[in-house]
């Protein structure tokens, strides 16, 4: 029979976008422009905000007249990086800003600017960077160059007097030809080539594209020397090599442009060059075929363009295509994400596929693929011309396909092609005829199908096919008699052990393994026709994981595998009856196991409700992936996989199917940048310009954060800056000198840490892109937790000090008074010893000391009586002088004459002079030594603070004189000896209570 088939327009999907709005933080949902930077920032320039991507979190920054440091206007025209690594932003109407990237700040350039931020126009249109290191800025009124090491910019500006300046002001694009050419776009209808030489413009005709350039508005080179031009309404022009070529919108072609308004231009590394239409969605232009595919918004495809209005193209460094849209967001895609053919049901699309949830999937040796749809009926899929034909129940026609939901296909030996539906029973395709032969169940009849509700078919190797319904238990079908053989359930011992069969399979042994939606495995013994069981034991821990059997499959060197539908995968050892599991623990993304296939490598392809599982049983690891991968869905149908002949996979799910060649999937090789994102202390964020103390600088840029004892909570956020599948990245951090290994901590992406002793530490991290290549070098920062005072080093150095003082005195005190004992008790002896030798000395000394007695008393009188006699007489002379003085004075006030009064004047001073207490001193001093034991050297040397004058008095107090005669003696009145007496106490440090003549006669 021949069979009519719909051809698909393409491959299926193949371009799967993710998004990014306003929900996930944009500031606003029109992109104006993209970038990435040299740290491996995204950043995102929007009509409201630019805006900051880590793969995670996004930074609005945002204009605000109170902040001379935010961004200038919040229009974001155009993003550029230099070979400095400065960021450049262009806006409508704020001029050009300069981020800096440690306080997180900008400096603005704009006209109204003073010197050197002047900038000629305030709408930045361009920003480039030419081969010799010199920016470039195209505004609306003019063009800036900054020459490298130069702090202000050069301007050109239009003059309609000179020839030789820029034929417009109003400037679009900037760009550098292969021989170092700068070329400017303007309004004006020709390209400007700059002549450095003399610092003006020409005319530059680039292979014939004068007078074509009308209404451009973009410039860019692909990697062929080729320019393209994007116009505001006459398409795409392409000059440079060549005659110029126009490409426009062609209503009867379909690989013409898309639209003639052209947005956005970007030529990629491979060749190709991606063009954003003005409501015509994504174009891209292949050059070999020279024509366009289109890429456009499809309500029915979450994964299709946000937004016909492509307004921004970008390409980052791991090939990532980033699309800005109008009101429709961020739209980014990976190449790697173009493994995956998806084919779906599209309800605008008659021929398409019937039914987005695909249950079932065979191959036929003619190469179609037939799909068993959920409520679509049964689609033949022809790989060769992706075409589809349709097979639906049609109540009219007996011959129909007898149910729309088609859970399982089998082809036997004989080629015939069976077909189990829910509801329907079982259906034999006669492809000759087209007709489908129709199983069901009769109540009358015991030979019939046990019901309708047919969930799987196996073909043993006898020739038998046996029919597992789901609530009714197995049967086998006699083709010849067209009647069944039942297997009741739970009849007896050796019976079918539950009413539910999921699935079977006969391995290479002949043994028939059937397993069951709730019991279990059962396995059939064809001699006695009984049943023997496999199940799951909680007090063996290598027993069958669990009883929900959903999968059974033997791979191709006979290892027999089984999936269950709560406990992942069990792998059987067939010389020892038990089990080895497979679940998340080891790396599976579910434990729900729904279908497994093999590659011609010998891997597994394991589907579960949690994306897809390539499996290395020989290594035990898994590779993942999902719906951002090009999945049709993360959830794949119970056993809806195969491998078609020429080796490609099909798998199929909730939202379709994929295909799909194991062996054209690569691996990511690049190490993603790992980059500190944010800090908190406490759960507040800390920024450098806010908490100088903290951060000197952005947390991205920072070496060094500076904590105190009480900050004793703080979370470090960081993030891996690779784009593919973002939340497959893996995270590894350590604090050394507090963590003693590193933490593991999968797709998690910060760290807290609280109470830490103060101390300096080192936060590291390191990080994996979405296969698990590791950035082992990561990112470092010193953290320094300050001590209070009182834990601080000059504190603990001084209290040290003191403590070892302490212990210091205490020791040598009690040293001294050991040594002092033991001198005690040593001198004793010796004056024992001494006493004992001069005992006989004494005898003889004391009589020779009773003889000289007497005479040293007699001159030790003498000299006393000389000492005393020496004494009373200066002070009755100068008692008689002080006397005659008095009188003199007196006599002295009642002369009148003035001559006389000079004359008793001098008379007065001389007697003053002769009073003084110093005449006699020398002698007194000498023979006083001699009286009192050089009593008055020892003075000098005890109290070294005592003057003169105050050793005079304690030798007068030794000798007990009154205080007149000390007066008289030192020429004083009573009253200040009194006062002097006072002060040489206070000096020898006496209390009042002690008097100090006592003192003085007992020293």
């Amino acid at each position: 029979m021949a069979w009519q088939f719909w051809a698909l327009p393409g491959r299926g999907q193949s371009y799967s976008f993710s998004h990014l709005t306003v929900d996930n933080g944009l500031s606003n949902n029109s992109i104006l422009s993209i970038m990435q930077d040299s740290r491996g920032f995204m950043w995102f320039g929007t009509y409201h905000g630019l805006n900051k991507y880590d793969g995670y979190r996004i930074t609005p920054y945002l204009a605000n007249a109170k902040d001379s440091s935010a961004i200038s206007d919040n229009s974001i025209t155009c993003l550029y990086e230099d070979r400095q690594h400065t960021l450049w932003v262009g806006t409508h109407l704020g001029g050009l800003n300069r981020y800096d990237r440690n306080q997180d700040a900008f400096i603005h350039y704009s006209s109204e600017s003073r010197l050197p931020y002047r900038l000629s126009g305030n709408w930045v249109t361009s920003i480039f960077e030419d081969s010799k290191g010199r920016l470039w800025v195209g505004t609306d009124y003019g063009l800036n160059l900054l020459e490298r090491g130069a702090r202000t910019f050069r301007i050109f500006q239009h003059n309609p007097k000179d020839a030789t300046t820029l034929n417009s002001s109003q400037v679009y694009a900037v760009t550098e030809n292969e021989q170092g050419e700068i070329l400017v776009l303007t309004s004006a209808e020709h390209l400007n080539r700059y002549q450095p030489a003399t610092g003006t413009f020409a005319p530059a005709n680039v292979g014939g594209e004068a007078g074509q350039l009308h209404s451009a508005r973009l410039l860019a080179q692909d990697q062929q020397g080729h320019f393209w031009a994007g116009t505001f309404e006459r398409g795409l022009l392409r000059f440079g090599r060549g005659p110029a070529r126009r490409y426009q919108h062609q209503p009867t072609d379909s690989g013409s442009l898309s639209r003639n308004q052209i947005k956005a231009l970007l030529p990629t590394g491979r060749g190709e060059l991606w063009v954003g239409t003005d409501g015509g969605g994504l174009d891209r232009y292949d050059p070999q075929h020279d024509n366009f595919t289109h890429l456009r918004t499809d309500e029915e495809n979450s994964s299709s363009l946000s937004s016909n209005a492509v307004h921004s193209l970008f390409e980052d460094r791991s090939g990532t295509l980033w699309v800005g849209t109008f009101n429709g967001g961020v739209n980014y895609y990976n190449p790697h994400h173009n493994w995956f053919a998806h084919y779906t049901h599209q309800p605008r699309i008659a021929n398409s596929l019937s039914n987005r949830s695909v249950l079932a999937l065979h191959q036929t040796p003619d190469g179609g693929v037939w799909v068993g749809t959920d409520g679509g009926g049964l689609d033949v899929f022809d790989p060769q011309r992706r075409a589809f034909h349709h097979f639906r129940h049609d109540p009219t026609n007996p011959h129909s396909l007898a149910a729309d939901v088609v859970k399982t296909l089998y082809q036997d030996r004989q080629g015939t092609l069976w077909v189990g539906t829910y509801l329907g029973g079982l259906d034999r395709y006669d492809p000759a005829t087209g007709r489908f032969a129709h199983y069901v169940n009769d109540p009358t009849n015991p030979h019939s199908i046990t019901n309708n509700l047919v969930w799987d078919l196996y073909e043993d190797r006898h020739g038998q096919l046996w029919v597992s319904t789901l609530g009714a238990g197995l049967c086998l079908l006699d083709r010849k008699r067209r009647n069944f053989t039942r297997f009741q359930p739970l009849t007896g011992p050796g019976s079918l052990n539950d009413y539910n069969v999921v699935t079977m399979l006969e391995d290479r042994t002949g043994q028939l393994w059937i397993g069951t939606e709730d019991r279990g495995l059962n396995l059939y013994h064809p001699r006695t026709r009984t049943f023997s069981y496999v199940q799951h034991n909680a007090k063996k821990s290598n027993s069958l994981s669990s009883n929900r059997i959903q999968v059974l499959f033997e791979d191709s060197r006979g290892r027999f595998w089984v999936g269950t539908a709560d406990a992942g995968l069990n792998l059987l050892d067939r010389r020892t009856g038990t089990f080895r599991h497979y679940t998340t623990q080891q790396g599976l993304p579910s434990n729900i196991i729904n279908s497994i296939v093999e590659d011609q490598a010998g891997q597994l392809w394991i589907g579960t409700n949690q994306g897809l599982a390539r499996f290395d049983a020989a290594r035990g690891t898994f590779k993942i992936y999902n719906r951002e991968d090009g999945l049709q869905s993360n959830e794949f149908a119970i056993n809806a996989a195969l491998r078609a002949r020429n080796g490609e996979l099909y798998v199929g799910g909730v939202n379709g199917f994929n295909v799909f060649a194991p062996q054209a999937l690569t691996s990511n090789p690049i190490a993603p940048p790992v980059v500190l994102t944010g800090l908190l202390v406490f759960n507040k964020p800390v920024h450098a310009r806010q908490s100088p103390r903290l951060l000197r600088r952005h947390i991205t840029e920072a070496d060094t954060l500076t904590l105190s004892y009480k900050e004793a909570a703080v979370t470090f956020q960081f993030a891996a800056l690779n784009f593919i599948d973002p939340q497959k990245n893996r995270y590894a951090y350590r604090l050394d000198g507090f963590d003693a290994e590193w933490r593991y901590v999968g797709a998690r992406h910060e760290a807290t840490y609280t109470n830490l002793d103060p101390g300096t530490y080192t936060f590291r991290v390191r990080a994996t892109n979405n296969d698990g290549v590791w950035n082992q070098r990561g990112v470092a920062l010193t953290v320094v937790v300050t001590p209070p005072w009182w834990k601080t080093i000059w504190f603990r150095v001084v209290a040290a000090v003191l403590a070892w003082s302490g212990v210091m005195g205490m020791y040598l005190r009690r040293t001294n008074r050991l040594r002092r004992r033991l001198e005690q008790e040593k001198l004793v002896e010796i004056n024992i010893k001494k006493a004992e030798l001069l005992e006989a000395r004494l005898k003889y000394e004391q009589e020779l000391a009773e003889m000289n007695q007497t005479q040293l008393e007699n001159e030790m009188l003498n000299k006393n009586s000389e000492l005393a006699s020496s004494v009373m007489n200066t002070v009755h002379q100068n008692e008689a002088l002080l006397t005659i003085k008095d009188q003199l004075k007196e006599a002295l006030n009642d002369q009148d004459a003035q001559e006389q009064r000079k004359k008793v004047s001098r008379v007065v001073r001389q007697i003053e002079r002769a009073i003084t207490p110093d005449q006699h001193w020398q002698h007194f001093e000498q023979l006083f030594n001699q009286l009192h034991e050089n009593f008055l050297q020892r003075l000098k040397t005890t109290y070294p603070q005592l003057t003169s004058r105050d050793i005079k008095l304690c030798a007068y107090l030794r000798m007990n004189l009154s205080s007149k005669e000390i007066a008289s003696l030192m020429g004083l009145s009573v009253r200040g000896a009194e006062d002097l007496r006072y002060r040489v106490r206070k000096k020898m440090g006496l209390d009042t209570a002690t008097n100090l003549a006592d003192f003085i006669l007992l020293m």
